[in-house]
C-alpha cells in the first residue's frame, strides 16, 4: 500500500504561477499510484487554468487552506494605471526591508503549525511530511512541525539553492534557518545533481536524492504537430535575472549578420523589461525581431515548434551553476534543439549529457564565430529526455516516500 503523506506547499492551485507546477503534476500522479495526500496550502484567488489545475482533482488529494499574515495575493496583483503600479512597488519594497525579501511564506507558520499538528495527530505513525517552496520559509516551518511531532519523517524538497558557496552560507542571516530545515529532515531532495551535491556539502546530510523537474512529454509533442516553420529562433519565458546580458550579445550577433546580408529572424514571448523593445527598435523595424506578451502554454509551444532553434539564456549569477530549466526538456519534446548562451554550470552539463543542442559561454571572445558555426550546422541532435516525463519522476518520488515510511532511521546529521 503506497504511504500517505502530508504536503506543505504555499503555492498550489488555484495559484497559477510556475511555483505551483512541479507539485501539482506530481500530486496527480502520486494520487493515481495510490498515495493519499493531504495538502496544506495558502488561499489563492481563482485564476484561469494554466494547464495543471486538473491534476489535483482526485479523490486521494485533500486540500486544506491555511491563511497567511503575508499579503501574498496583493503582491501578485496587476494594475493598469501607472500610479497604482508605482504605489504597489513602493509598498512591497518597504515590506521587503522588514521581512525576508519576496519570501511570502515567512509569516505562515503562526497558522500553519497548529493546522499541521491537527492533521498529523489524527494519523498513525510513521507520518511522512514533504515540504516544498521558494524562497525557503515553508521548509523552515516544516522543520518545526517535524521537531514538534513524534514519528514524523520529513522530506525537504528544494527547487532552488539557498546559498551557492560555503562563504555565502557563513555570511548569511539565513544560515540558521537552513541548518534548522536540513537538520530536522530525514531526506533532502533537489532537482539537479549539482544542487543535490551542494546541499549535501553545506548541510553534511547523509541522505540526499535528486528528482528532476518533469514535463508532460506527450502533450508537448502534440502541440508541435503540423506547425509550419515561421522563424529561425524562438525564446519563451522571462527575461529578468540578468538574462538580458546574453540576449544583448545574441542580438549584437544578429546585427552583424544583418550587415553581411543574411540575418536570422527571432521571436520572443514572455515577460521582459519594457525598454528591450525600444532598445532593439532597429531589429524590430527590420522584421528580424518581434516581441509577444506571455502566451498560454500551448501557444508558446507552437511558437517554439515554428522555429529552427529554441533559445535559452542564463545570466552571470550563481543560479545557473546549480539549476536547469524544464524549458530545455520542452524544446527537445517539440523536436527543436536548444541554443543556450550561459556562463557554464548545470545547464551546459545538462545540454551536453542529453544531446539537446549547443551551449556557448556568453562571455566568450569567440562567441560570434561559435554562433556562425551553429547557424550553418545541419546536424541532428539526440534530444534524449524520456526520463523527465512526469510519470517517471512521480514513480521515483513514490519509491522515496515509501522507502522512508518503512525504514527505521537514525537521527539525521548536519554540519553547522
Amino acid at each position: 500500500m503506497p504511504a500517505p503523506f502530508l504536503l506543505i506547499a504555499f503555492r498550489f492551485p488555484p495559484c497559477d504561477r510556475i511555483g505551483a507546477y512541479r507539485w501539482s503534476k506530481l500530486c496527480g500522479r502520486l494520487a493515481r499510484l495510490g498515495h493519499v495526500i493531504d495538502v496544506l496550502s495558502a488561499p489563492w484567488n481563482e485564476a484561469e487554468d494554466p494547464g495543471w489545475f486538473g491534476d489535483v482533482q482526485h479523490p486521494n488529494i485533500r486540500i486544506h487552506r491555511v491563511g497567511s499574515l503575508y499579503p501574498h495575493r496583493l503582491r501578485g496583483a496587476q494594475y493598469e494605471r501607472r500610479a497604482l503600479q508605482k504605489l504597489h512597488g513602493r509598498a512591497f519594497r518597504w515590506l521587503d526591508r522588514l521581512l525576508p525579501p519576496h519570501d511570502i511564506a515567512s509569516s505562515w507558520g503562526i497558522r500553519l503549525l497548529p493546522a499541521a499538528a491537527r492533521l498529523l495527530e489524527a494519523r498513525p505513525e510513521p507520518r511522512v511530511v514533504v515540504a516544498t517552496g521558494a524562497p525557503f520559509s515553508a521548509n523552515a516551518w516544516a522543520a518545526r512541525i517535524a521537531l514538534g511531532q513524534r514519528g514524523v519523517r520529513l522530506i525537504q524538497d528544494f527547487r532552488d539553492p539557498w546559498f551557492s558557496t560555503r562563504e555565502e552560507f557563513d555570511a548569511s542571516p539565513r544560515a540558521r534557518a537552513f541548518v534548522l530545515a536540513t537538520r530536522a529532515a530525514d531526506l533532502l531532495v533537489s532537482v539537479t545533481p549539482e544542487m543535490t551535491e551542494l546541499y549535501r556539502r553545506l548541510s553534511g546530510h547523509r541522505r540526499v536524492a535528486t528528482v528532476p523537474n518533469g514535463v508532460e512529454l506527450a502533450s508537448i509533442r502534440e502541440a508541435g504537430v503540423g506547425v509550419t516553420r515561421q522563424h529561425d529562433f524562438a525564446y519563451i519565458g522571462n527575461l529578468y535575472n540578468a538574462r538580458e546580458a546574453p540576449l544583448e550579445r545574441f542580438l549584437d550577433w544578429v546585427r552583424e549578420k544583418r550587415r553581411s546580408g543574411a540575418a536570422p529572424r527571432t521571436v520572443i514571448a514572455g515577460l521582459y523589461p519594457h525598454h528591450l523593445r525600444s532598445q532593439h527598435r532597429d531589429l524590430v523595424e527590420a522584421e528580424l525581431l518581434s516581441f509577444h506578451p506571455q502566451l498560454p502554454q500551448r501557444r508558446a509551444f507552437e511558437l517554439v515548434a515554428a522555429s529552427r532553434w529554441a533559445l535559452h539564456f542564463n545570466g552571470p549569477g550563481a543560479l545557473g551553476t546549480f539549476q536547469t530549466t524544464t524549458k530545455l526538456v520542452e524544446h527537445a519534446a517539440l523536436g527543436r534543439p536548444t541554443l543556450s548562451l550561459n556562463y557554464g554550470g548545470a545547464t551546459e552539463d545538462f545540454i551536453r549529457a542529453h544531446d539537446l543542442g549547443w551551449s556557448f559561454r556568453a562571455d566568450s571572445a569567440q562567441l560570434f564565430a561559435e554562433l556562425d558555426r551553429c547557424w550553418l550546422d545541419e546536424r541532428r541532435f539526440g534530444l534524449r529526455v524520456s526520463e523527465f516525463d512526469f510519470d517517471s519522476t512521480a514513480r521515483l518520488y513514490s519509491s522515496l516516500i515509501d522507502d522512508l515510511a518503512r525504514t527505521e532511521l537514525d537521527l539525521p546529521t548536519s554540519s553547522g
